[in-house]
């Protein structure tokens, strides 16, 4: 069968052997159990609807804490002329930093989730096919 070629109802267009099937499930199960692995979830529990309660997010919200402490301790120490601009400046570097590596970990976080849904669905689909 070429492009363009003419076919009708019920022809068969692709033939997929059993076992590449059964190959491209398992394929679609280790990314799921991969995925799963990087959002903590186990096999049978639901993506995470509240990104904050994963412990990427969580790790990346106690540094932004960390940064955010020493940064108004820098401002005062700087204010009480203890310590130069230029350490406050590195300061507030630090807290920009971790707040946007806060902001990464929600989006990576969501990412995942949608990921995981989308790989789900696959095997799913494999085993209607195969059965």
């Amino acid at each position: 069968m070429d492009v363009g070629d003419t076919v009708k109802e019920g022809q068969v267009l692709v033939s997929i052997e059993p076992t590449e099937l059964q190959y491209a499930v398992e394929m679609q199960r280790a990314a799921v159990r991969q995925v799963r692995a990087q959002l903590g979830i186990g096999p049978n529990d639901p993506p995470p609807s509240d990104p904050t309660k994963v412990a990427l997010v969580q790790r990346a919200a106690a540094d932004l804490l960390d940064a955010k402490q020493k940064y108004d301790r820098a401002t005062l120490l700087f204010q009480s002329q203890l310590i130069a601009q230029e350490q406050v400046d590195a300061a507030k570097a630090k807290y920009d930093n971790a707040n946007a590596a806060r902001e990464l970990a929600v989006q990576q976080v969501e990412q995942l989730a949608g990921q995981l849904q989308s790989s789900e669905a696959t095997p799913s689909l494999g085993r209607q096919e195969a059965g």
